[in-house]
């Protein structure tokens, strides 16, 4: 909670956190240069994305007066990423959990959820290994087990707005992911357990650290972008990435 409060308050402009912030930034920038130029490498410009912050609501209002779609694809849930914007007078459209939730306009678009059979399939084989906890993204909110409290604070932080439940089976929504979170790292522990039972009738996106999603088969961000292109009448050429 305190590192929450502490990095809402740098984002506000706090003096002494920014001034902070700014020497860690300089001491990182010439560390990075250095490992550079061993590469050869030189950049003309080191601004850094923290400096385009108060472009990003001109940009997107501008964007939409010429009809173009700025669209976030993020493997978060839409909770979390509209947060985000909630204050901006121009919302852009969602391509959220790793494509099997699409947002446009507004108004939830596209959704890819996972056959129930087979979820209560992917909870049981999760719930045999161990050091793994598990959530749920469904339509009516997310879903975890009480024992998020034990999750470290990093972590946890993406859970907080998600409903505590007794039994993952038993809650009755509509699930299109399930988020994976694996002590053991995913690759040595919930991947190939996945993979040795499904095979190729789930998607398994590994993100950094102990984090996994798991989808229904054949869904990305990806498969999003082409729902979201149909729905617009938007060709590849008209894309950019």
């Amino acid at each position: 909670e305190k590192a929450q409060r502490a990095t809402g308050e740098l984002q506000q402009g706090r003096a002494g956190y920014l001034a902070l912030w700014r020497e860690i930034l300089r001491v990182s920038v010439e560390d990075l240069k250095t490992n550079y130029r061993r590469l050869q490498v030189d950049f003309d410009l080191w601004y850094g994305e923290s400096d385009a912050e108060p472009y990003v609501e001109p940009l997107l209002a501008r964007l939409r007066e010429q009809d173009i779609h700025f669209v976030v694809a993020s493997g978060r849930p839409y909770i979390g990423l509209q947060d985000i914007f909630q204050d901006s007078p121009v919302q852009p459209d969602f391509i959220c959990d790793n494509g099997a939730y699409l947002v446009e306009g507004g108004e939830l678009a596209a959704v890819h959820t996972i056959d129930r059979e087979k979820l209560l399939r992917l909870l049981g084989v999760l719930g045999s290994l161990p050091g793994v906890f598990v959530s749920l993204c469904g339509l009516q909110g997310c879903y975890v087990l009480p024992s998020v409290e034990n999750l470290p604070p990093e972590i946890l932080s993406f859970y907080q707005k998600s409903k505590i439940v007794s039994d993952l089976t038993k809650v009755e929504d509509e699930i299109f992911k399930v988020s994976v979170d694996d002590i053991h790292e995913p690759q040595n522990n919930s991947y190939p357990a996945l993979q040795k039972v499904f095979g190729d009738g789930l998607s398994l996106q590994i993100s950094a650290g102990t984090c996994m999603d798991v989808m229904d088969a054949g869904i990305n961000k990806g498969v999003a972008l082409r729902d979201l292109q149909r729905r617009l009448g938007i060709t590849p050429d008209e894309t950019m990435a």
